[in-house]
């Protein structure tokens, strides 16, 4: 059996149990490096070690004074918080996919040396963080907005705060459609996913013989960079990959 195969098997085997347990939704999450860990782009900046939030801050009102008509004006501080991360802005959040193709695709993407995809139970993660055995949807599940918890100096509500939660987005940004987005929130910066619920994550690591089964699988998906980036910057970085520009 060859190592995508193997790869492939293991994953199938893995849902398969997780589902006999009631997770009919688990999270998937590609690394090009498997030695990179579980926490969010905000936590990889000096924000990551700092007690106070004051970047977080200065990312939030850059974008609201900034985007003008790129931001919707319906929107609420949660929608904004999620098209930031989708834009690459670091923010608290770590972006995973309800597909398996799209994890490989980042994961073969970003491949170096050795890669890894990470699968998560969201339900017991949550049922461990909150008590809630479900994935949240934070514009009807959290009471109070993103602004409100992390923006406000004087913060309006003081929750007893998980380390992390599942949450689900609206669907109103294109990208989150296309890539079927899910997302893990941490209200601490500084753990790691995989040592907060080392029984609720899974990793499964492959190297650069799995590589070319990888592509074909994605090819044979239809999982390319503009099937994930459904714009005009997407499909011109499709169109550099496949006529080799």
């Amino acid at each position: 059996m060859s190592e995508f195969a193997e790869l492939l098997s293991k994953i199938s085997e893995l849902i398969a149990d997780l589902k006999s347990e009631g997770c009919d939704i688990p999270f998937f999450r590609g690394h090009g490096d498997a030695t990179w860990q579980l926490k969010p782009s905000l936590a990889r900046t000096r924000a990551g070690s700092a007690k106070d939030n004051t970047l977080e801050r200065t990312l939030y009102y850059d974008v609201l004074t900034r985007a003008g008509a790129l931001i919707p004006a319906n929107c609420t501080s949660w929608d904004t918080l999620f098209i930031m991360q989708h834009h690459r802005i670091p923010t608290r959040l770590l972006d995973w996919t309800e597909t398996f193709s799209v994890a490989l695709y980042f994961a073969v993407k970003d491949f170096q040396r050795r890669a890894a995809i990470w699968v998560l139970n969201p339900f017991e993660l949550n049922l461990q963080q909150s008590k809630e055995e479900a994935v949240l949807h934070p514009q009807s599940d959290i009471i109070g907005e993103y602004f409100n918890y992390f923006i406000m100096e004087d913060m309006k509500y003081e929750p007893r705060q998980p380390y992390v939660l599942a949450v689900l987005p609206n669907k109103s940004n294109e990208r989150v459609l296309a890539q079927k987005a899910v997302f893990t929130l941490h209200w601490n910066l500084s753990n790691r996913l995989e040592a907060l619920c080392p029984k609720h994550v899974y990793k499964f690591e492959f190297s650069a013989n799995a590589l070319d089964e990888a592509s074909e699988f994605l090819e044979l998906a239809g999982t390319n960079e503009y099937s994930l980036f459904p714009d005009l910057d997407g499909l011109a970085r499709w169109m550099k990959m496949m006529h080799r520009l």
